[in-house]
């Protein structure tokens, strides 16, 4: 083996659902990592013709709410922003920056999904 070769050895991790939430738990006090910390605005302006005719707009994996809280910038035009997380400490954050928004609803438990079934 040459010094440029690098030995790797493959090891699958399978994700439960407890590995995913401790994850996304210890993620949520890191919020400048959320692909929508910083483009929240862009991903609005790219999808700007699908959510001017939305009634509800889902932010699924909504983390803290950075995209929550653009697209409630545009609570006048009428549609309702349903937020989902899988951390309960994201949760719990969204619960505390939006609940009292007339447009905002959380779904404080991740939608199930299973290709298996």
């Amino acid at each position: 083996m040459s010094d440029k070769t690098i030995q790797v050895s493959q090891h699958l991790v399978e994700w439960t659902d407890e590995q995913v939430s401790r994850f996304w738990d210890f993620e949520s006090h890191f919020p400048e990592r959320y692909f929508t910390y910083f483009s929240a605005r862009r991903v609005i302006r790219f999808f700007r013709t699908y959510l001017k005719k939305a009634q509800v707009i889902l932010d699924y994996g909504a983390g803290t709410g950075h995209l929550v809280a653009r697209l409630l910038e545009h609570e006048h035009s009428g549609h309702d922003i349903v937020a989902a997380d899988y951390s309960s400490q994201s949760v719990a954050k969204l619960k505390q920056r939006f609940e009292q928004r007339k447009k905002f609803h959380l779904r404080d438990q991740w939608l199930q999904f299973n290709p298996r079934t």
